[in-house]
């Protein structure tokens, strides 16, 4: 009798055992009432843009665009500043230039690898490099991009439109590789509206161009003209102006403009952006977020 009491306790404890609850693997967490963690998430507060590169300097850019349907991101950065790519000045008037791309002449001819500077003398040419691993945060979505190709590009064409919210801090940091890695800010902008007529280029006329203004505080709007002139190198007139929704080019720069002569093909172009800097032992690296439109232009 004994023996079968003691029997039946153990085997109610053996039940209850195996019918007690375990301790869960993944515990529910504890809401204490603070947001989670946002990667994607950059913190402009204490950031302050430096602006384009200084003329004759820029060895690369990074871009996001926003266009008419779609968004972008490219770059490219090189081990050295390309003598051809620095503008001479032809004139100047208020925050308008005229900007000539004439490229250096040697004689005899530079052998490859090599080309011609400024003083007419053959130097090492410079080369497209690695920035390492280049991750963006602040846009739609987070991106990590590697360089392809021969030439080091940086490229998506397939990023989320708009690419970025107005107002929105975007961060591009560079690890390093061939050249140290550097970090550039810049903040999202509200994308361009404008008129659809075109801009018509008059000698001895001022040229106005409006757009709808934006409530951004950081943006500002870049205006290019560029006219498909005979036997001559580009000419290009650039203008920077507040986004306050009307800038006036002086006729003075029209005519500067418009003396290199033109044919029929001419382009206009505005952006609004904002626009980072950072300076390399190799010179200084671009970075501009910004809604771009392209502006039929007619020469009269």
């Amino acid at each position: 009798m004994r023996f079968l009491i003691l029997s039946l306790l153990a085997g109610s404890m053996l039940a209850l055992g195996s019918c007690s609850p375990g301790i869960p693997d993944d515990p529910d967490p504890i809401d204490d009432g603070t947001d989670p963690v946002d990667d994607n998430l950059v913190d402009c507060e204490s950031v302050t843009l430096d602006g384009a590169c200084a003329a004759g300097e820029k060895i690369g850019s990074f871009r996001v665009v926003e266009e008419e349907g779609y968004s972008l991101l490219s770059g490219q950065v090189a081990d050295g500043i390309v003598p051809a790519t620095i503008l001479q000045k032809v004139s100047e008037d208020g925050n308008c230039v005229v900007l000539w791309e004439v490229a250096p002449a040697c004689d005899p001819a530079c052998p490859p690898g090599t080309t011609c500077d400024d003083d007419g003398t053959c130097i090492p040419a410079p080369s497209p490099v690695s920035v390492g691993t280049v991750a963006v945060k602040g846009l739609s979505q987070s991106l990590t991009l590697e360089p392809t190709g021969p030439g080091n590009i940086y490229s998506d064409s397939e990023l989320p439109h708009p690419a970025f919210e107005p107002d929105a801090c975007v961060e591009l940091a560079a690890e390093g590789s061939d050249i140290d890695g550097f970090t550039l800010h810049g903040i999202g902008v509200t994308p361009l509206e404008i008129p659809e007529e075109p801009w018509v280029l008059r000698y001895d006329q001022p040229l106005t161009v409006s757009w709808t203004p934006s409530g951004d505080q950081e943006s500002t709007i870049a205006l290019t003209l560029s006219i498909d002139q005979p036997e001559v190198w580009p000419v290009t007139l650039l203008c920077n102006a507040e986004d306050n929704g009307s800038f006036t080019v002086p006729a003075e720069i029209v005519n500067a403009f418009m003396d290199f002569g033109f044919t029929d093909f001419a382009q206009g172009e505005i952006s609004r952006q904002t626009v980072d800097s950072v300076e390399t032992v190799h010179g200084c690296v671009e970075f501009k977020v910004l809604s771009h439109r392209q502006v039929a232009l007619q020469v009269e």
